[in-house]
């Protein structure tokens, strides 16, 4: 199986073009101000990604979510709920960025169990985008989703669900989710602010279980990030001198005796990479299929030769 992606070039070159698409930016000149500031430290940012000026971004995301306030608050002044909400997109667009950023700044100094939470916010805002935007614009952060969700595959974490009661209240109007007087739907922006429930009380726990394939990523068993479980990624962000550096991943499969792996943890994370502990998953049989991953990296120069705006 080879998993290929296109160039960051080429995705940077089109979300550029995606910006200078005005499809969703209000009329009001006063509002129109706020898009072009907000649009240019976009660019700005694009290419302190690529450079690894990681504080540069951090400070650039703090600049654009003060502008996106004061963006949101005077669309709300100005009864504009289009304008309000496209506030928060560009907020999501620089939140994408930051948090990329620290997913490589944290993978590069070998804090992997950061660099995941950082890799899920990532992933976080490529759905809200995605479902949020325009199909021609939707696209463009499909094609970074795939490039970034090609990592998860390589953390070597087991997942942890808790099974409890839990009481929610809807982010919006504060109703409970079956009320009939909450018109909000999770995920959907009204005026500037992002749909979705609220716990306000955890009514009890009555079980954990480890799953393969949760919802929510996030809830992992904790693996010391000088684990030899990290040689993978150790590898891979060894031999990534730029972030979106042109990346193939080839898997392959190797076969191995269970009585190799006599040493292997028994509530470890099953060598086959199931998802699953060991002992629940392959621990009884004779022959294992075990994942082999393989790297080929693009023409480097290619990052650093587009036109920067």
């Amino acid at each position: 199986m080879m998993v290929q992606h296109q160039s960051y070039q080429n995705l940077r070159s089109s979300l550029r073009q995606m910006r200078k698409r005005k499809t969703i930016i209000p009329n009001n000149r006063s509002l129109h101000q706020y898009h072009d500031k907000i649009r240019a430290l976009l660019s700005d940012a694009d290419t302190a990604l690529i450079k690894k000026e990681f504080l540069k971004i951090e400070k650039i995301n703090g600049k654009i979510s003060q502008i996106c306030k004061k963006y949101k608050k005077s669309s709300i002044l100005e009864e504009n709920e289009e304008a309000a909400n496209h506030s928060c997109i560009l907020q999501i667009n620089s939140d994408l960025i930051f948090y990329v950023s620290q997913f490589y700044k944290t993978g590069y100094s070998y804090q992997f169990s950061a660099s995941w939470g950082n890799l899920q916010d990532s992933l976080d805002c490529c759905d809200f985008l995605i479902r949020t935007c325009k199909k021609e614009e939707s696209e463009h952060f499909e094609k970074i989703r795939l490039y970034l969700s090609s990592f998860e595959r390589l953390y070597p974490f087991l997942f942890v669900s808790p099974g409890q009661t839990i009481k929610l209240i809807c982010s919006i109007c504060g109703k409970e989710p079956l009320d009939e007087d909450c018109p909000h739907i999770p995920g959907n922006l009204y005026w500037g602010e992002i749909a979705g429930y609220n716990v306000t009380e955890i009514v009890n726990v009555d079980h954990v279980a480890i799953i393969p394939h949760p919802k929510d990523k996030r809830c992992v068993i904790c693996i010391d990030d000088n684990d030899q479980k990290f040689n993978n990624l150790r590898e891979l962000f060894d031999n990534t001198p730029r972030p979106f550096t042109p990346l193939h991943i080839q898997i392959n499969k190797i076969i191995r005796k269970n009585s190799d792996l006599a040493s292997h943890e028994r509530m470890g994370i099953c060598p086959c990479q199931s998802g699953l502990m060991y002992d629940d998953c392959c621990k009884d049989k004779e022959i294992l299929e075990i994942p082999h991953y393989n790297y080929q990296f693009g023409d480097f120069n290619e990052l650093i030769s587009y036109e920067i705006i």
